[in-house]
């Protein structure tokens, strides 16, 4: 008798462990198979696009609507960060049409390190809620320096203006402000 119920307490321990071995499998293939950080790579998705130069040689044509304005900069630049906030409301009040007038669009060109992207850049752009576009080169190489621009030493922060017709480029490698920014953009906006 004794011998029973040892077997019948022994067969219940076992599908016991039975049963929490299998749920515990069945939460480990759950959990293996969910995407890892999904909500980072979302958010950096959303705010900050990775590019090639290629890209960018592409956005630096000429649009017959569009006055383009690309700001380099980078988090470790204390001169790009103070004037972001200009650039960014210039982006707010010019990138609407108003009554078929040409429109501004502003990118931002982040020229952090790849190791930065996720820890400071999408950060910062979501802590400062900046609603210009904002892409990631990350450093440029030399070429691509002179691709931008042949005056360009390559320090920051650097901004080009492009406007709507071929040849009508301007470079500057300094920090602008929002009356600055005004007046060297309207000569393309107002020929």
């Amino acid at each position: 008798m004794q011998s029973i119920s040892v077997f019948l307490s022994r067969a219940r321990f076992l599908s016991g462990f039975c049963f929490l071995f299998v749920v515990w499998c069945f939460a480990s293939i759950t959990v293996a198979q969910t995407p890892k950080s999904t909500k980072s790579k979302n958010v950096s998705k959303t705010l900050v696009e990775i590019i090639t130069f290629d890209r960018l040689q592409a956005l630096m044509q000429p649009n017959p609507d569009t006055v383009r304005i690309i700001n380099f900069w980078a988090t470790t630049c204390r001169p790009c960060i103070e004037e972001m906030p200009s650039f960014d409301r210039f982006h707010r009040e010019y990138s609407l049409s108003k009554d078929g007038q040409k429109t501004v669009q502003v990118l931002f060109v982040s020229l952090d390190f790849k190791r930065d992207m996720e820890t400071k850049v999408v950060p910062f752009v979501k802590k400062r809620g900046i609603q210009a576009p904002v892409v990631f080169l990350g450093p440029p190489k030399s070429a691509e320096i002179d691709g931008v621009d042949a005056s360009w030493s390559g320090s920051m922060p650097a901004t080009l203006i492009i406007g709507t017709k071929a040849g009508q480029r301007s470079f500057y490698e300094k920090k602008m402000e929002y009356d600055e920014l005004k007046d060297f953009v309207k000569t393309y906006l107002f020929p």
